[in-house]
């Protein structure tokens, strides 16, 4: 039987690869797009027996009220699933402007410095 769901290859490619130590809580990074929201979901529906889930949102500053909106849409998604979250406001652009990075570089730096605490 082969398997043809997201789900189904999601579940396969954890197991495959040890990705989820029984019992460690997981953060997921969660942006508001498709692929993040889609983890999310996944993560979130996999029953009270799993480690526990969090989600970290940031707020790269970088596109106004679109970011906000956001952040918002994230908020609301985690109230929805009864997932703890976290949204951090954060400059990239300065950081990445102060540190002589790229947008995508200082993102990614800040994303994982708050995924650490």
């Amino acid at each position: 039987m082969s398997m043809s769901t997201l789900p189904d290859i999601a579940a396969a490619t954890v197991t495959a690869h040890a990705m989820l130590e029984p019992g460690a809580p997981m953060v997921a990074m969660v942006s508001g797009g498709a692929d993040s929201v889609a983890l999310l979901r996944w993560l979130a529906g996999r029953g009270p027996a799993d480690p526990p889930l969090s989600v970290l949102h940031l707020n790269h500053l970088l596109r106004g009220d679109a970011s906000d909106g956001d952040a918002a849409f994230v908020t609301s998604l985690c109230e929805s699933l009864g997932v703890p979250c976290r949204v951090v406001r954060y400059d990239v652009a300065a950081y990445a402007a102060e540190a002589g990075l790229n947008l995508e570089d200082a993102g990614r730096r800040v994303r994982y410095r708050f995924a650490d605490e």
